[in-house]
């Protein structure tokens, strides 16, 4: 184990049925104008498992998230600025904690602004994109990881190919609470299928 103790945490990875119960939600997305699609989403769930005292402990996920591309002549490029933010509310419990029950709400958010030179002749210079995202995390004062974050990220992207790109990126999290400062340089490529 990680040392660190995730009472109270929901677990997304987690997909055994343990209690005879389904998730239900969904997302509506709107487009006041073509560039800009804005969305809300929600999810309920019971998330304790069946025989145990968290059998009626339920959740409540909510979030709305803003997508804007638009290609600008002036700039010759393309803008791309993505926002998210997220709330889960999970039912009052004592999780085993030294601090006994407590009130569950998190939140996250980010913000996320990216340019491409896209109409630039040159082919090395056209594929570069520049990136910049700002995201926080948010627990509860009570919850037994309480350890606020937030994150900086700076990087460029490179597409090779309209499905494929790497990218390579400086984060800095900043975390309250005692927590250590990271800092860390990430290195990746994705192929789009």
């Amino acid at each position: 184990t990680d040392g660190v103790t995730h009472e109270g945490e929901l677990s997304f990875k987690n997909t055994n049925d343990t209690n005879h119960n389904k998730a239900f939600g969904g997302r509506v997305g709107f487009v006041p104008i073509p560039p800009l699609e804005v969305g809300y989403s929600w999810e309920t769930s019971r998330v304790g498992a069946h025989d145990t005292n968290f059998y009626h402990v339920n959740a409540l996920l909510q979030g709305w998230d803003l997508s804007y591309v638009r290609d600008l002549d002036p700039i010759k490029g393309t803008v791309n600025l993505k926002a998210e933010q997220i709330w889960s509310h999970v039912d009052e419990a004592d999780y085993g904690t030294s601090g006994g029950a407590f009130k569950n709400d998190r939140w996250a958010r980010y913000v996320q602004l990216s340019y491409r030179p896209s109409q630039v002749d040159l082919p090395i210079i056209k594929n570069l994109e520049p990136v910049f995202r700002f995201d926080q995390i948010h627990h509860p004062s009570a919850a037994p990881t309480f350890v606020n974050h937030n994150r900086y990220t700076w990087g460029v992207d490179y597409w090779i190919r309209p499905n494929v790109v790497t990218k390579a990126a400086y984060e800095k999290d900043l975390q309250s609470e005692g927590g250590a400062n990271n800092h860390t340089i990430i290195l990746e490529t994705a192929v789009g299928f």
